[in-house]
């Protein structure tokens, strides 16, 4: 009797227990009882052979009835576990090791492996949660980002028409007037503003990301070294330029002008984010083979083929970017600075595009800001 009591005591839910109880009075109390009463009923000659066979067939009945009962909480238990088995095979889950399941042999420990399971599917549905804003809010910049450059794409051809107007006519007021002219200074600065005009125009050109180029072959290690004292120039008196350039570049197809204000830009920006005004400024230039994950985290998700990318990173140890600010960055005329003013990154990120290449930024605050753009190395431009 001790198996069947251990059998009762496994089972944790109220209504399976009760069952089993039922089951096992009916299995083993009704027979007892029905051998009892045929003793007693054969001592007092009161049986009929026809009226104890129908008395056996239900007491046989009742005791399959009894055997039932008991069967079915350990049934069910077994098939909750043959699915949990089925659920681990499935690689639904890492939080229940399939070791577990083997002492699985009733309903404790049955719950205790769906609340892991349950656990980990609350994990799993935090991270899709965090993926879908990560995507949502790329989406928002990305359709930003075509917005603002459908306008910047319109209002520099305007403007440079408008321009091409004031600086055709400067040319001619300034070619019918005397050398010793008083005004004459004064066409000529009108000349040089309108110049500057058309270059800024052009610069919110480069921010639709869809303006054209004249491309050449180039490496990005020989164009930081021609900008050397340039860039020197551009950062403040206390922070140090240090650079990490890859003598074995490959080729790439670009625009070298467009490239040197792509990297006066970071530059700048880099410099700006050092607020005490002593830091380094590390400008480095390499390689790296891009699978679809690694270009997951482009700025703006880019859908660029993986394959082989020339990078020019340009980190700094500033102040870094909080998060409303790195919401921002890219934004035309925007900055967090006191003396940020003009395109800033958006002529970054815009000839980034412009080149079939990307962006990634990694910034935490007050550790500084990592700025990588990435150009496709053509296979046609790089055979050995």
């Amino acid at each position: 009797m001790s198996v069947p009591f251990h059998r009762l005591l496994s089972v944790e839910s109220r209504s399976l227990r009760a069952q089993f109880g039922i089951g096992v009075v009916l299995f083993f109390a009704v027979p007892a009882m029905a051998m009892w009463y045929f003793s007693r009923a054969n001592g007092a000659g009161d049986a009929t052979p026809l009226w104890i066979v129908l008395f056996c067939l239900f007491v046989l009945i009742l005791a399959i009835a009894g055997f039932l009962l008991m069967r079915r909480g350990p049934i069910q238990v077994e098939a909750l576990r043959g699915q949990l088995e089925s659920v681990v095979a499935e690689e639904l889950t890492d939080g229940v090791a399939t070791e577990s399941l083997a002492a699985v042999n009733d309903v404790e420990s049955i719950n205790a492996c769906m609340r892991a399971i349950v656990a980990d599917l609350r994990g799993h549905i935090t991270e899709v949660e965090s993926e879908r804003g990560r995507l949502n809010d790329n989406l928002i910049q990305a359709e930003k980002v075509q917005g603002l450059g459908t306008m910047a794409t319109g209002v520099a051809h305007d403007f440079n028409n408008l321009f091409a107007a004031v600086m055709g006519n400067a040319s001619i007021v300034v070619s019918s007037m005397a050398s010793d002219a008083p005004a004459r200074d004064n066409v000529l600065q009108i000349q040089a503003t309108a110049a500057q005009a058309v270059e800024l125009t052009n610069k919110i050109g480069l921010y639709s990301g869809h303006c054209r180029f004249d491309g050449a072959p180039l490496k990005l290690s020989g164009l930081v070294n021609e900008s050397h004292e340039l860039l020197e120039s551009m950062v403040f008196r206390g922070v140090k330029l240090d650079y990490k350039l890859d003598d074995d570049m490959p080729l790439i197809c670009a625009d070298r002008h467009q490239l040197q204000q792509l990297l006066r830009g970071l530059v700048q920006n880099a410099s700006e984010s050092i607020v005490s005004r002593v830091g380094t400024v590390t400008i480095a230039t390499g390689v790296m083979l891009c699978d679809d994950t690694t270009l997951d985290g482009l700025i703006l998700n880019e859908k660029l083929p993986a394959g082989r990318y020339a990078y020019l990173e340009v980190a700094d140890d500033g102040c870094g970017m909080a998060q409303d600010v790195r919401a921002r960055m890219f934004d035309p005329f925007y900055s967090n600075k006191i003396r940020g003013q003009g395109m800033g990154l958006s002529v970054v990120l815009g000839v980034a595009r412009a080149h079939s290449g990307g962006v990634f930024v990694e910034s935490v605050c007050d550790h500084g800001s990592v700025f990588r753009v990435i150009f496709p190395c053509p296979s046609a431009l790089n055979v050995s």
